[in-house]
């Protein structure tokens, strides 16, 4: 089972290493504003990939495509993949839940894919798909996307999420991003927040996964307060 631990940022590339190695994360995903140019080697060393992702702006000169472009000299630079994170926000510049943004998530996906080669692009996003966001250019993003990464959380900041049960979320969040326009076999829905789940739950999420003929785990993503028992349980999924 491969497992893919995320961060939003660190306090030192070590630190997160030691992390990710103690959790048995066979990758990580990490937000583009860290220094991933500075991360890859020693992570490549142990053995470890190396994906970006961000939740990209949804202007065209000066958002999304620097992000694009950001992230193509990282892959030539030996990034492992991408996932991009488009979601809604209304009023915000990084809204992309509005009509008329296909030509630009076109073209975002489009700069990076060609530098991937054959590393792969993600898609993260709502679990619920275009339920929640039904103006967001989903099937753009998706006829460019190698993974499908329905955020599958159960418990969250703000408190419970859908059944706030893990397998039936996962389970959910499958449905919906097919109903959206996903190909099955491309899903992996992630688990989290780490912050506000069990090491119980964590191993739900990892039944459900292996019943679903899942063979990646991701896990949203890693802070201070994390219970040791989640930690425990991500490293015996």
């Amino acid at each position: 089972m491969d497992k893919v631990l995320w961060v939003v940022s660190y306090t030192s590339v070590n630190q997160f290493l030691q992390r990710a190695l103690a959790a048995k994360a066979t990758a990580v995903a990490i937000r583009t504003d860290n220094n991933i140019a500075q991360a890859l080697t020693p992570f490549h060393d142990a053995g470890l990939k190396v994906y970006g992702w961000r939740w990209p702006s949804a202007q065209s000169s000066n958002g999304a495509m620097a992000e694009a472009n950001s992230a193509a000299t990282l892959l030539i630079q030996g990034m492992d993949g991408y996932f991009a994170d488009p979601e809604g926000e209304p009023g915000k510049p990084y809204d992309w839940n509005k009509p008329g943004l296909d030509q630009l998530a076109n073209q975002f996906c489009t700069t990076i894919k060609s530098a991937a080669g054959a590393k792969p692009l993600g898609v993260t996003s709502h679990f619920l798909g275009k339920q929640r966001f039904a103006k967001l250019p989903w099937a753009a993003f998706f006829q460019h996307a190698d993974i499908l990464l329905p955020q599958a959380y159960w418990r969250v900041a703000q408190g419970p999420v859908h059944h706030a049960n893990p397998a039936e979320n996962y389970r959910d969040s499958i449905q919906a991003w097919v109903q959206t326009g996903g190909a099955r076999e491309k899903i992996q829905p992630m688990a989290g927040e780490l912050v506000h789940v069990s090491g119980h739950e964590i191993a739900q999420y990892a039944a459900e996964a292996s019943n679903q003929g899942v063979s990646t785990l991701h896990f949203y993503a890693d802070e201070t307060g994390i219970d040791p028992g989640v930690w425990s349980a991500i490293a015996q999924a």
